[in-house]
Order: structure tokens, then sequence, then C-alpha cells
């Protein structure tokens, strides 16, 4: 299946085309009106009238031309409505800029989350300005836990560098023996 990005872009792209290529078409025959000639400059318009209007409702070229119209109204629609993909975070070093997907600095801060002593499990999800963290651990007392995953997520964010600084707000769950 094509990537959503990547039909939006195309179809983005031909609908920017037949606009523009419609665009310049009528100002070139405006531009011909305006200079004082009666015939069109680019097509002939009254034999294409004239075929158009001859042509009955029930014609297949009609009808194909109407049901390509919808499907295309269709695919326009379900692109605009589908969610998009997870923006990219941009990292900075100076004078380098690079971009990490958010379910990449999902994934690395529960790796980091579960390198603590006690988290048996952690989920995050990152949002604009902050990335929430839930550890799930065996005690029954977290004791320093939070502490130690707010910690330890802080330093993994500090290390990748994100131009947007994200705060950690860390929750732990009690698992079950």
């Amino acid at each position: 299946m094509i990537e959503l990005h990547i039909l939006r872009r195309a179809l983005s792209a031909l609908v920017a085309f037949l606009l523009g290529a419609v665009g310049l078409l009528l100002a070139v025959e405006a531009g011909n009106r305006l200079g004082g000639r009666d015939q069109p400059a680019v097509v002939d318009y009254p034999p294409v009238l004239d075929d158009l209007s001859d042509r009955p409702w029930s014609d297949d070229a009609v009808r194909w031309s109407a049901v390509l119209a919808v499907l295309l109204g269709l695919l326009l629609l379900y692109a605009a409505v589908r969610r998009a993909t997870q923006p990219l975070m941009m990292q900075s070093n100076g004078d380098v800029r690079c971009e990490i997907p958010r379910n990449e600095v999902e994934r690395l801060l529960s790796l980091a989350a579960e390198r603590v002593s006690g988290v048996r499990s952690s989920r995050v999800k990152v949002g604009r300005n902050t990335a929430k963290v839930t550890a799930t651990t065996r005690a029954r007392e977290p004791g320093d836990l939070p502490r130690d995953v707010q910690s330890a997520c802080q330093e993994r964010l500090d290390a990748l560098m994100l131009e947007q600084p994200l705060k950690t707000k860390v929750r732990i769950e009690a698992g079950r023996r």
C-alpha cells in the first residue's frame, strides 16, 4: 500500500498542476480578448461546446467522466480527513539539524525507563511539550522509583538535544507478583 503522505503529495501536485494550467489558460484567453481579438488563442471553444452539448447524459464517456470525477473527489476527501502520520521532532547540535520521529523518542524513553532497577515495563506517550511515562513495577511501595525513572528519562532527553525541550511526567503502577 502506498504511504499516505506520498499519496497526499501526489494528489496535491496533481491538483496544483491542474489549477495552474486552468489559471494560465484563462489568463491567456483573457489577455487575448483584452487585446481585441475575437478568436480564441489556445482552445477553439465553439466546436468543443457544440460536441459537449450534443452528448446525452446516458453517453458512456459522460458516465465514465462523472465516475472518475467522483472517485477523485472521494480520494481527495479521504486524504484530507485521514489522520496524518506523527510529526517529527527536531534535534540540533550547533549547525547540524536532524529529524527524529515521535515514536522513536517514545521508544528511547521507554528503554531508558526500563533500565531503571525495579521497573518491569513502561509505556511512553510524547505530546507537544510533555512525555508521559508510565512505568510498571512489582514492588508494592515504589519508594524513590519515580525520581529514578524521571532522572533516567531526563538524561535520555538531554542526550537527544531536542530543539523544543520536553517535560516528563512519571506515573508508577504497582504490578502483581
